[in-house]
């Protein structure tokens, strides 16, 4: 609504689409930038990773592993995996109930979140998001029995306040 007020366009001329998607009972979830959002570069795209529901790790209630991968080649330069001893997994009673916290085996709790060829296979992903909207891209994303979701992608925000404070 604050872009069409800013650009002059009518409210009343617009239908407002409203999504309904089927929740994503994702394994592993997470965030990944098709540009370092630190260091603001353009070569590196950098995935962070959780076990269960990527809220976890919005929320700040989990601390991901992060991969940092060259964008030109997809060969991972850096890795930090990070032990986790819960997840947020998706409410049994199909939606009726809140999610809920459980315990991961402990064979779980310090093995990387993804797999190398899964790194490149997101890092890949990524890359394609950010060519279909012509700029750097902040992705949300999920992955349910080896399919990998996009859930939104937004711009980097950080970038253009880094160009508004140059």
């Amino acid at each position: 609504m604050a872009y069409r007020a800013r650009c002059g366009i009518d409210h009343l001329a617009c239908n407002m689409a409203v999504p309904v998607q089927r929740m994503v009972q994702s394994a592993r979830a997470g965030v990944a930038f098709s540009c370092d959002p630190v260091s603001h570069s353009q070569g590196e795209i950098v995935i962070e990773a959780v076990r269960g529901l990527g809220e976890a790790l919005v929320s700040g209630a989990v601390t991901p592993d992060m991969y940092v991968v060259d964008k030109a080649s997809l060969t991972v330069l850096e890795r930090t995996v990070v032990e986790q001893r819960k997840e947020l997994a998706y409410a049994a009673a199909g939606g009726l109930e809140p999610n809920a916290w459980r315990d991961l085996p402990a064979v779980q709790r310090t093995r990387p979140k993804l797999t190398d060829d899964e790194i490149v296979k997101l890092a890949e992903i990524v890359r394609q998001v950010e060519a279909y909207y012509g700029s750097p891209q902040d992705i949300e994303w999920a992955e349910a029995e080896g399919q990998f979701y996009i859930l939104q992608s937004r711009p980097i925000t950080t970038l253009e306040q880094a160009h508004t404070h140059a």
